[in-house]
């Protein structure tokens, strides 16, 4: 039936609309006057981000199983969370914003 296809389709395009558009926010606020700074400083880190991470996925699994595959994504992904919890507004001296 198309229709569940339509519907997994539409609930990946909001996924994504919601992650990157929440994602992209939080990098533009460092750079206020230089959102198109901000925004290749994103796209780059999520293009690379995918390119480590599906080399990683295939070691991982070539060397272990898909399941530790899972459970290293999720140890990452707490990683990156604790990071973006300690990260804090930039001093306007060091940050990308034009006085």
């Amino acid at each position: 039936d198309p229709s569940q296809v339509y519907l997994l389709c539409a609930l990946e395009g909001l996924y994504y609309g919601i992650n990157v558009g929440i994602g992209l926010t939080f990098v533009q606020s460092y750079a206020l006057h230089r959102p198109g700074i901000a925004t290749a400083y994103y796209t780059n880190a999520l293009f690379a981000g995918s390119l480590v991470g599906s080399m990683m996925t295939g070691t991982v699994a070539s060397i272990t199983t898909f399941e530790n595959t899972l459970q290293f994504s999720a140890v990452l992904t707490l990683l990156s969370f604790a990071i973006l919890l300690t990260v804090r507004a930039p001093k306007p001296e060091t940050s990308l914003q034009t006085p």
